[in-house]
């Protein structure tokens, strides 16, 4: 069967859709039987398209900011997949959204994790999730506080 290459809103607003839920363009054109080089096309034909395509590319920034707070609030037990996991959405939400997750956002906090137990911290990286995904850095860096805060499991690398 060949590979659709017709432009529609239906088929737009689904990729749209799709991405602003985190899945990857890839996916959902594997699923819909549309080639990369037939969206690379749309949204070089489509001015309103490539608008709504690079919305939806920092909508999907923060759903892996997301999903990376998720994971990281699921780490019991520090496992090296799960933090494979997390720093691979962490680096791509800061690749898609440099200005709100990249290395360079401005923090402004008057508490250090420092001055705070675990339980307080993980508290605070809650509220913060919650409150304002934008500060995806500050939580990053909360979280790895926190987790050089707890003792390493006996047999465990540092």
């Amino acid at each position: 069967m060949s590979r659709p290459t017709t432009y529609s809103q239906a088929r737009a607003d689904a990729l749209l859709d799709w991405m602003a839920e985190g899945k990857t363009v890839k996916s959902w054109c594997k699923a819909n039987e549309v080639g990369l080089s037939t969206v690379a096309q749309w949204r070089t034909a489509n001015r309103g398209f490539a608008e709504s395509y690079a919305r939806a590319r920092e909508d999907q920034g923060d759903a892996y900011a997301d999903d990376a707070v998720d994971t990281a609030e699921d780490m019991l037990i520090p496992s090296d997949q799960k933090r494979i996991i997390v720093d691979a959405k962490k680096w791509y939400a800061a690749k898609m959204r440099p200005k709100a997750y990249g290395d360079r956002t401005q923090l402004d906090h008057t508490t250090t994790a420092a001055q705070q137990t675990p339980e307080q911290i993980m508290e605070t990286l809650v509220q913060q999730a919650a409150a304002m995904p934008t500060k995806a850095y500050q939580i990053r860096k909360w979280a790895k506080e926190l987790l050089e805060r707890i003792p390493a499991v006996e047999g465990e690398n540092p």
